[in-house]
């Protein structure tokens, strides 16, 4: 059996730790909500005030899922380095979450009789994996047009010739199906 060259390894290996580290942010963002949901009844039930806003784990599921996808469909190193960044740095501001999500409110009604919660971090969290989704598929879209863009200049200008891998690269030709050239032989 033929073993897969270290690049390419190394790219397994870090798709496969920022899939991770996303399932690993899912986990603790369940974990601190339940926390905030606590401190906040702790606090707030001697005036019959309860707050039970939970998040299905479906949604969490789909979540994920929508922030695997670029990961997934990167294929460039420098796009897959960034979102190895991206996914690394939500786990360790989730770490972060677990800490400030114990943090009691001071106020049980705010804005209108309802509770708007400023004190457990749950809504700065949710925006900044709103910033990292958003920029992930920017990032993506922009890799994917790129190669795109490189596959249709190839076509016009060699035909319907295969696009050779430069030697030594990653990319795994089937000598069978490459075209050789006159001068190649």
């Amino acid at each position: 059996m033929a073993q897969a060259p270290a690049g390419r390894r190394a790219r397994v290996m870090c798709r496969l730790v920022g899939l991770l580290a996303y399932g690993f942010v899912e986990i603790i963002y369940i974990h601190a909500q339940s926390t905030a949901f606590t401190a906040y009844n702790d606090v707030c039930s001697p005036e019959h005030r309860l707050f039970v806003q939970f998040y299905a784990p479906e949604g969490l599921a789909i979540q994920w899922m929508m922030l695997a996808l670029p990961i997934l469909l990167a294929r460039s190193d420098l796009i897959i380095k960034a979102n190895l960044i991206m996914s690394l740095s939500a786990a360790v501001f989730a770490v972060r979450l677990l800490f400030s999500a114990q943090t009691p409110p001071t106020e049980c009604v705010s804005v209108g009789g309802s509770y708007e919660d400023r004190a457990s971090g749950l809504d700065e969290f949710g925006l900044y994996l709103l910033l990292l989704f958003v920029l992930s598929y920017i990032f993506v879209l922009v890799d994917l047009f790129g190669w795109a863009f490189r596959r249709l200049v190839h076509a016009f200008a060699h035909g319907n010739e295969p696009i050779r891998a430069p030697e030594g690269s990653m990319a795994v030709q089937d000598p069978e199906r490459v075209v050789r050239r006159e001068s190649d032989v």
